[in-house]
């Protein structure tokens, strides 16, 4: 059974058993498969490296608003900027999809080469860097989103009417069942590791300053 996770010198520590390991190593996978763009790669020599779609830089399809994500959870992990202007969420989503993507597939790999790590270990502590256990926050929190668009978790009240199903009245062997098994040890192993990274910060008039968002 896992155990909270703790700071230690060498960084954030974890104690989690090879089927946990296992577990979150697929969710990760499977989260960073669905991320990966249904698009041919850009052929405009600049498009791949400002993470655009090629016809911004082409100027090809302007017009045309981006398809409609064949998966509602996409539409979870990457949601428009605008509910209320369209064409300027469309706009938006053109000119920023494809760097969101890279950026969320590059947590979840960061938090799957940590899990190969500890699969390959030989002993001692699971340990990952400040940097590592950040990636792995937004690793798990697009896990959750996915997790959560396949329970029809749609509001707070529908996460706690989850969490306070009796674990009794759970069938592990019935899909739904499992997967809100699997909802409630992702939102605990989050919640963990966030109280630690918190514990980080400068309490309220301590005087040190954190460095500016970018």
């Amino acid at each position: 059974m896992a155990r909270r996770f703790v700071r230690k010198k060498r960084g954030v520590a974890a104690a989690l058993e090879d089927a946990e390991i296992d577990l979150l190593a697929r969710l990760f996978g499977d989260v960073e498969e669905l991320l990966k763009p249904d698009l041919p790669a850009p052929a405009h020599p600049w498009a791949a490296e400002l993470g655009l779609d090629d016809t911004v830089l082409q100027g090809v399809g302007g017009d045309d608003p981006p398809a409609a994500f064949d998966d509602p959870a996409l539409a979870r992990l990457l949601p428009p900027a605008r509910r209320d202007d369209a064409k300027a969420a469309a706009e938006f989503r053109r000119f920023t999809e494809l760097g969101l993507r890279d950026r969320k597939r590059a947590a979840l790999r960061s938090a799957l080469s940590v899990l190969q790590g500890w699969r390959e270990r030989t002993g001692g502590d699971q340990v990952m860097s400040e940097a590592q256990a950040r990636d792995w926050t937004t690793a798990l929190t697009d896990v959750r989103l996915v997790l959560a668009e396949r329970l029809g978790i749609e509001t707070d009240a529908d996460a706690e009417a989850l969490h306070q199903r009796d674990p009794d009245d759970l069938d592990p062997d019935e899909p739904i069942d499992w997967l809100a098994m699997v909802y409630d040890f992702v939102t605990w192993v989050q919640e963990s590791l966030t109280e630690v990274l918190l514990e980080a910060l400068p309490a309220e008039g301590d005087g040190r300053r954190l460095p500016p968002d970018l």
